[in-house]
């Protein structure tokens, strides 16, 4: 007997099912043409990739601020320090601590003597020359040597984590550049209280910039992440720089009709400022 179809189910599934992804197109000659002709008229602007507000780890006093608004710095530069006399004593101090053989030596002299005395106590004990108790209280005295040289050991090790939670905690009185960048702003000075809910100074990570292009509707099934363009900063700067792709948005602004494009172009040597207009040229893709 033939199965019933529900046709009230099948247009349930109908009105439910997503709709077919709309497909990117091919990257050819016309396309780039179309995407070109759009980019000639976009608005682009070139920005710095991040721009970071840098705060202390800790509470303290700064007791050096070692760069200026403008100056370029390296990822893991010292930037700036908190006063650490104590902490820097206190690693001084925990290091010769740590670093101690002696107690470690003369427990292990203790136990020495005290093997050489326990072996003696047996072998007399066997003979009949020593008695029992003297034989037990020489092997007592050996288990005792040998914790305190245990202890002695777990102290020394103890005593070096101390050393690494110190030279931490100093490590941290130090202000360091995230990344190579500019400094933009210098918000305190030495003798200021630094602490972690206030900017100290703000950078600007330059070594890889940003670019931001707002195309039209049109241009949005033509573009994909991962496209090579030719970034053209305004005078007087000048160049042509290549760039790739990094993301588009998922949707167009319903006010301007526009949506973004961002681009990621390397700048090591910081020749392009982040702030400035520029142009764009999609670029065919290197086989």
């Amino acid at each position: 007997m033939p199965r019933r179809v529900c046709r009230w189910c099948v247009t349930a599934a109908l009105l439910v099912a997503p709709p077919a992804l709309a497909e990117e197109k091919p990257v050819t000659p016309e396309t780039l043409a179309v995407l070109n002709a759009a980019a000639g008229n976009a608005s682009c602007l070139i920005e710095a990739n991040r721009i970071i507000k840098l705060s202390s780890q800790v509470q303290g006093t700064l007791s050096d601020v070692s760069v200026r608004r403008g100056d370029r710095v390296r990822k893991g530069q010292v930037v700036a320090s908190l006063d650490s006399e104590v902490e820097a004593a206190q690693v001084e101090s925990l290091r010769l601590k740590a670093g101690n053989e002696a107690l470690i030596a003369s427990k292990r002299a203790v136990k020495a003597t005290l093997k050489d005395t326990l072996d003696r106590q047996q072998t007399l004990n066997k003979r009949g020359a020593a008695s029992l108790q003297q034989m037990q209280k020489a092997e007592m005295d050996y288990v005792l040597a040998n914790a305190d040289v245990e202890q002695a050991l777990l102290d020394q090790q103890l005593a070096r984590i101390d050393l690494k939670r110190a030279e931490a905690a100093l490590v941290r009185r130090n202000l360091r550049a995230p990344v190579d960048g500019v400094v933009t702003q210098v918000a305190l000075d030495p003798g200021e209280f630094a602490d972690p809910q206030q900017m100290a100074m703000e950078i600007a990570e330059t070594a890889v910039l940003r670019v931001e292009l707002y195309l039209p509707l049109e241009a949005f099934p033509l573009v994909k992440v991962g496209m090579a363009a030719t970034i053209a900063p305004e005078a007087p700067i000048g160049g042509a720089y290549p760039a790739t792709i990094t993301s588009k948005d998922g949707q167009i602004d319903s006010a301007s009709g526009l949506f973004q494009v961002q681009f990621e172009l390397a700048n090591p040597d910081g020749v392009v400022p982040g702030g400035i207009r520029c142009t764009a040229r999609f670029e065919p893709a290197k086989n």
